[in-house]
Parts: C-alpha cells; sequence; structure tokens
C-alpha cells in the first residue's frame, strides 16, 4: 500500500513546532478568512519561515533552494507566465528537456503541482524555497523590481 503524504500541518506537529490545538485553531481561521495554513501560524507568531523550510526540507527530504543567488535563464523564466507564477507562488529555476524544476513553498500541494503539469505540459519538480523568498524571485525576475527586506520598491 502506498504511504499517504503528509499535509504540513501534520509535519509541523511530527516535529514538534506546534500542537494540535493550534493546528486546529489555524484551520478554524483558514476556513473563514482563506489562506495557507503556514501563512496563518508564522502571522500567529507559533512558527518562522526559515524554520519551516529547514523542518520540511528534513521531513520531506525536498532540497530547499535559497533564491537569492540563484541564476535563472530567461528560456526557463519564459516556460511560466508571470500571471501562473504569482498564482501559484512558484518560481522556475531550471528547465531539462520536459522537467522543470520550480521553488515552491509548499511541496506538498499535490494538486498545485498537478495543475501545473498540466498547464505547463511538462513534468514537475518540487524545490523547498521560503515563500518570501519566492515572492522577491517574481518580482525581480518578471516585473524587474528589486526589493529590499522583501518589500517592492
Amino acid at each position: 500500500m502506498a504511504k499517504e503524504k503528509k499535509r504540513i500541518g501534520e509535519l509541523l506537529i511530527d516535529a514538534g513546532l506546534i500542537d494540535k490545538y493550534q493546528l486546529t485553531t489555524a484551520i478554524g481561521h483558514q476556513k473563514q478568512w482563506g489562506g495557507r495554513i503556514v501563512n496563518i501560524l508564522i502571522n500567529m507568531g507559533l512558527v518562522d519561515e526559515k524554520t519551516v523550510v529547514s523542518i520540511l526540507e528534513k521531513q520531506l527530504g525536498i532540497k530547499s533552494i535559497s533564491l537569492e543567488d540563484t541564476k535563472i535563464s530567461q528560456k526557463t523564466l519564459d516556460k511560466v507566465k508571470h500571471d501562473i507564477a504569482e498564482k501559484y507562488c512558484i518560481m522556475p529555476i531550471d528547465l531539462d528537456n520536459n522537467k522543470l524544476s520550480v521553488a515552491m513553498s509548499d511541496p506538498t500541494d499535490l494538486q498545485a503541482i498537478d495543475e501545473l503539469s498540466f498547464i505547463l505540459g511538462l513534468n514537475i519538480e518540487p524545490l523547498l524555497a521560503s515563500e518570501s523568498g519566492i515572492r522577491k524571485a517574481i518580482a525581480e525576475h518578471y516585473t524587474g523590481a528589486h526589493t529590499q527586506e522583501g518589500h517592492t520598491i
């Protein structure tokens, strides 16, 4: 039988960063107001982005990437339109034949990976990155905006 993939909230519980009550509270907030669980937990002050990336890298065995010094070819950028990168909060990193490596803050989101694969007509290899790093890279690579401390200028 195939092993079921755990969701981010469950992984954070397993790592001892949050408890079930805190996850339930965050899920309640998500149902009422929307948003991603990790962002809600960060805004609640229960976890920080850097720790989440580190824990997920260990728990999932998915390589994390810092986008600050990553060189991305124009050919790779051209495979993903700006609106798709924004919608899915992804950054294309490398294109190798029919496989596109993308940085994403939630590599457990199989629905997003499947949708991207269908939209782009490519196999998707998820890499882990912080959401703030992805948003900064999207701004720099797609709009040419440079950022200071995560704020678009």
